[in-house]
């Protein structure tokens, strides 16, 4: 009788259980409905008018970059509630098909909109153990882990998930075609296999946004993305959507998945109506002309950071920073007996709304919190692009925390060469990050002397450094210089030999203009029709014995002219022998 009774109840519980094709259905069309509230309840956020301009055009949309982007509007209860009901709809549709695709896919996603990544990390692996597809089980995986801020682990999935790829799906996943400008792009087409493989490792590597961390974000979101396109192309085209095609994916592979969505006033189902906005900290870590114009040097003061250009060809936001920006310093490189140093020199200025307490009230007698014991994860990283960008020296270390500005003085050994450094810091506990990378060349002159870069620091006032070790945080990161100020000049030659020498520190334009205008200016100086500044000059004379030559000393910048300026420093010894060392500044 007991066999019977569990034998009833076997078979009520398998009727009970709708068909798989049902719960696929049921799953789309519960994606359907919160895509549907999604556009039905946007935010109105203005009215489209007549003489609309688009920055870009990518197939049916129109792209606007905004210099100052208007912040993105706030999402509406309804939207929320719509998301979170299919959420919970999803939920009890993977308890019956956890190896379903067309249910784990919405959920993932869904939950990872709703900012929900730790549950959609566990619906993501849970799938990827109960599917037979071995590519959209790690895919699904990845991108759950990648969105969780769990890099580590999504390479490892998205690795797996891109090795069980045929070689057209690998292609497509790793093809730069969508992020390159055009002439860019034209000559990644016409690279070899190997050539084309080569050049995306490079490129890649390059584009990390931090080195710091220990995966590539960039090439993590680039997969994440992708992986949203396949999410993104099953889902059933609904009123006021549009059905997913290249265009779509182009414009999710270059800025990722839309942050809010909003209406134009007065348009109401038609999908020419609904504005997207993306992230607005995102910025461009992507090379995407490595070819036609290399890794730029660093900029001239002053000039605006290229993360952050008005038209962005691509853009990212690491999901464990929260605010990065430049970072300040000076690049130096000094030669020694034996090869080169790089130094860098640079500030950090620490978020303190975000890190340092209220103050206490008044009549509170609690003790304040101990320091921070955590420190600011500072490192220089030297790479050969003569190997495919290959990192050749690092220098890291944690800097402790003192004050509201740390200086951080780094410093490497190379060997002439083309190479990218790159210079960043983190502080954990305000995600507040700082990078500068950059392209930078060690040669060694032809003849004569072996001359540093000059080195720009605080007033010396008398006490002048013995070599560069003794600069301690003297160097002024920001080259942004007062006319009216006076600055500490430091250079360093390797052993000239002994003899003695003439040294001479002198400020000149960066541009000197044209034969014309140099004669014309000459002619005003000299006819006194021109009151130009005569630009400062500082020489003496040393007898050097032997070692390291130093050349320090102070200069006014009273004189100079305004805008980028050369500092030089000379040296001649009595042999004839000459050496220059120079650095770009500019001054207000």
């Amino acid at each position: 009788m007991a066999t019977g009774v569990l034998a009833l109840m076997l078979l009520v519980s398998q009727q009970a259980q709708p068909a798989p094709e049902a719960i696929r259905e049921d799953a789309r069309r519960v994606e359907a409905a919160y895509e549907r509230a999604a556009r039905r309840f946007a935010p109105v956020v203005g009215q489209r008018t007549a003489d609309s301009r688009c920055d870009e055009i990518v197939g049916r949309f129109c792209i606007n970059f905004d210099v100052e982007p208007a912040k993105p509007p706030e999402e509406p209860p309804r939207i929320t509630d719509a998301r979170r009901a299919a959420i919970d709809s999803l939920r009890r549709q993977f308890s019956v098909l956890p190896g379903d695709p067309a249910v784990a896919g919405p959920l993932v996603r869904l939950l990872i909109e709703d900012a929900r990544a730790s549950e959609a990390v566990a619906a993501a692996l849970t799938f990827d153990i109960e599917t037979t597809d071995s590519v959209h089980g790690p895919l699904l995986a990845g991108f759950a882990l990648h969105n969780a801020g769990e890099d580590s682990a999504a390479d490892a999935y998205f690795t797996r998930a891109i090795e069980h790829m045929d070689s057209a799906q690998r292609q497509r996943v790793r093809s730069l075609d969508w992020l390159l400008r055009d002439g860019e792009r034209d000559r990644y087409r016409d690279l070899s296999p190997e050539e084309r493989e080569s050049y995306e490792q490079t490129v890649w590597t390059l584009s990390d946004p931090l080195y710091l961390t220990p995966a590539n974000e960039l090439w993590l979101e680039h997969v994440a993305r992708y992986t949203y396109s396949r999410l993104m192309e099953r889902v059933r085209v609904v009123r006021d959507m549009v059905s997913w095609r290249r265009d779509l994916e182009q414009l999710t592979i270059r800025y990722g998945m839309p942050y809010r969505r909003g209406r134009y006033h007065g348009v109401r189902f038609d999908q020419s109506g609904i504005v997207e906005y993306f992230h607005p900290e995102q910025l461009t870590y992507m090379v995407s002309d490595f070819l036609t114009r290399g890794m730029p040097p660093q900029p001239p003061p002053g000039e605006a950071w290229p993360l952050d250009p008005e038209r962005p060809r691509s853009a990212f936001a690491p999901p464990a920073v929260r605010n990065m920006d430049d970072f300040p310093h000076q690049i130096s490189r000094i030669p020694v007996e034996d090869g080169w140093l790089v130094r860098v020199d640079g500030t950090f200025g620490l978020d303190t709304l975000a890190r340092v307490p209220p103050p206490p009230l008044p009549g509170d007698t609690a003790q304040p919190p101990a320091p921070d014991p955590t420190g600011i994860d500072v490192g220089l990283w030297l790479l050969d692009m003569s190997r495919e960008a290959q990192q050749v020296a690092t220098a890291r270390e944690l800097h402790p925390i003192e004050g509201d500005t740390v200086h951080v003085s780094l410093v490497l050994s190379a060997v002439p060469g083309e190479y990218v450094y790159s210079f960043e810091a983190f502080e954990p506990e305000t995600r507040t990050a700082r990078r500068a990378r950059y392209a930078l060349t060690i040669e060694e002159p032809e003849s004569g002397v072996r001359m540093s870069d000059v080195i720009v620091t605080r007033p010396f006032n008398g006490d002048l450094p013995g070599s560069f070790e003794s600069l301690t945080d003297q160097p002024i990161p920001q080259l942004v210089l007062r006319r009216d100020s006076t600055v500490g000049i430091f250079a360093q030659a390797a052993d000239p030999g002994p003899g003695t020498y003439e040294i001479e520190i002198a400020v000149r334009p960066a541009d000197r203009g044209s034969v014309p205008g140099r004669f014309l200016r000459w002619l005003g100086r000299t006819l006194r029709l021109r009151n130009e500044p005569v630009p400062p000059r500082v020489s003496w004379e040393v007898v050097h014995e032997g070692g390291p030559l130093v050349l320090a000393a102070d200069l006014a910048l009273t004189g100079t002219g305004t805008g980028l300026q050369i500092i030089e420093v000379a040296v001649e010894g009595d042999r004839g022998r000459r050496g220059l060392g120079r650095r770009l500044v500019k001054i207000e």
